[in-house]
């Protein structure tokens, strides 16, 4: 319908919509209604690695700038991270519902984290969430269908993931 120059438009505002102030579900579920649930989980997640990967670069570049404005939890807990944890821990913190995506991305480059680490991470922690809400904006038209209730009932597990994760860890480790 909108073709290859509509194609690169949209990863283009995908690309700036940290900095456009679009929330990224929003964008998600757009890439769905307009492009199908394939093409838009594709365009999509082209969109997310490149504005996450600007956002690192701009936190690693003005350190100075970026670290007083993300003072908190998530910086926090992104420079406790041992190296074998980042890849794992990025993937709970993307696929996660709750967790916003852009602080993310800016307190991983003012960490020390490596790009490559960071890149896998937000890729396929991405990825899940990326093809759900495009398959939800797909379906948006027969908002009540068992498929669109299956995606929500998915991303509220992915949100409640994080909680089940703990509680499991924190019952095996003190056996």
């Amino acid at each position: 319908m909108f073709g290859v120059w509509g194609m690169l438009v949209f990863v283009g505002i995908a690309s700036i919509r940290p900095f456009i102030l679009i929330p990224s579900a929003l964008l998600l579920v757009l890439g769905g209604i307009i492009f199908g649930t394939i093409m838009g989980t594709i365009l999509c997640i082209i969109g997310i690695l490149i504005s996450s990967s600007l956002c690192f670069f701009l936190a690693s570049r003005f350190e100075g700038i970026f670290a007083k404005l993300l003072k908190g939890k998530y910086l926090n807990r992104l420079e406790k991270l041992k190296d074998k944890e980042v890849i794992r821990t990025l993937f709970m913190m993307r696929v996660t519902p709750g967790f916003p995506f852009d602080p993310i991305s800016y307190g991983a480059g003012l960490t020390g984290i490596s790009f490559y680490d960071f890149f896998i991470g937000t890729f396929l922690g991405s990825l899940p969430k990326v093809f759900l809400y495009s398959l939800l904006g797909d379906g948006i038209k027969d908002f009540f269908s068992y498929r669109t209730m299956a995606v929500f009932i998915i991303l509220v597990l992915f949100a409640l993931a994080p909680i089940f994760y703990q509680r499991y860890k924190l019952d095996h480790e003190g056996h």
